[in-house]
Formats: structure tokens, C-alpha cells, sequence
């Protein structure tokens, strides 16, 4: 009886410190993320910039879709339309006549980065 009484204690010490090790950890990993914001993130992609864009005025009939493959015609339309709307913050594709939105210069690797920031794939 006395033998199963240690076994049980043991156990509970070891349960213990696994639970505030791993307890630790936690609150090291929130300490870093608030202290360093920019610095832990969930992906390579998360906040890319681009200081390089057209600006465009949108005219009567122009779609996202449209602005993409006319200015470019070499990347994936999703990414190009993903991108424009990422660089103006547009909550989805919905854009007025004579709204002026700026055009991301692009080349397929930043389109790619620009369309992942906000998970389009």
C-alpha cells in the first residue's frame, strides 16, 4: 500500500512540473509576441509592402478582374486582384466609377506574397 502511495505522489511531482514548464513556455511565447509584435507572426507573408504603384482612376464597367489582366496579363488574375486589394485595403472586390484606387507594380514573386498576406490560398 505504501509502495502505491510513492508511485502516486511521484507521479503528481512529475505531473507538476511538466504542467508549469510547459506553463512557462506559454507565457514566455505572450511576453515575446506583445513585447515585439512585428516579430512573431504566423507566416513569411504576413505584412508585405510595396512603395511602388500606379495610380488609377476606375471607370464606368472596370471590374478588379478586368484592372488585372489588363496591366498583368503574365500573373494569376487571383493574385493580381488579391494584391490590389490588399495595397487598398478593400474588403472584397467592389469598386465605383471614379473611385481612385493605386496599382501595385508586380512581379510574380510579390504578387504571390501580397495575395498570401491575407490568405487567398
Amino acid at each position: 500500500m505504501r509502495q502505491g502511495l510513492k508511485v502516486k505522489r511521484m507521479v503528481d511531482r512529475i505531473s507538476a512540473v511538466v504542467f508549469l514548464a510547459v506553463l512557462g513556455l506559454a507565457v514566455l511565447v505572450l511576453a515575446m509576441s506583445l513585447a515585439h509584435p512585428g516579430k512573431v507572426s504566423s507566416g513569411a507573408f504576413e505584412n508585405p509592402t510595396t512603395s511602388a504603384y500606379l495610380k488609377v482612376t476606375i471607370a464606368p464597367g472596370d471590374t478588379l478582374w478586368g484592372l488585372a489582366r489588363q496591366y498583368y496579363p503574365d500573373v494569376d488574375p487571383r493574385l493580381a486582384t488579391q494584391a490590389i486589394q490588399n495595397l487598398n485595403g478593400l474588403a472584397d472586390a467592389v469598386i465605383y466609377p471614379g473611385q481612385a484606387i493605386a496599382l501595385p507594380i508586380l512581379g510574380g514573386e510579390l504578387a504571390t506574397q501580397m495575395a498570401m498576406a491575407r490568405d487567398a490560398y
